[in-house]
């Protein structure tokens, strides 16, 4: 199964010059636990920004250029297709493989029916002034079913499954 988490604020800004443009541990806290002694998978730009491998999972790098990346605790890809064939070689954990970001590789995985679940996360009450440094992630759903919401004080996870 393959599975995409995100979280975005109110207008679906995912990142702003780069980063989350917002601190939120509860958020932080979802993510690790649906997460944990799973397979990650990413783009490069979303691996340097969290500086490390994420402990306890199996940690799939897609990047064009496989030399950019050296650390042998991950494992670096060049396409969705390599990452699929990891996923299935390594079957870390559970048999469910995140897509944990960016948006290019989001929308990768989406463009080519790959995602049965997604995880969407809307952080309340954080508003970011939009503007081109802004990256959106507003996926098209059409083809999924809202299966679960459950709301708190800080965010809001809306649950989809494909149809």
């Amino acid at each position: 199964m393959i599975s995409l988490i995100a979280a975005v604020n109110e207008d679906y800004v995912l990142a702003k010059n780069g980063e989350i443009p917002w601190r939120c541990r509860e958020d932080l806290l979802f993510f690790k636990k649906m997460t944990i002694n799973k397979t990650v998978v990413m783009g490069r730009k979303t691996y340097e920004t969290l500086k490390k491998p994420l402990p306890d999972r199996l940690n799939i790098v897609l990047t064009k250029n496989k030399q950019e990346i050296k650390n042998s605790e991950i494992v670096i890809v060049s396409s969705i297709e390599e990452s699929m064939e990891c996923f299935e070689k390594y079957n870390f954990g559970d048999k469910e493989m995140f897509v944990i970001g960016g948006l290019f590789v989001y929308n990768q995985f989406l463009e080519k029916n790959l995602v049965d679940k997604i995880f969407l996360n809307v952080i309340k009450n954080n508003k970011v002034e939009i503007d081109d440094n802004c990256l959106i992630f507003n996926p098209d759903i059409s083809d999924f079913d809202l299966y679960n919401q459950e709301d708190n004080d800080f965010f809001t996870t809306f649950e989809y499954n494909r149809k």
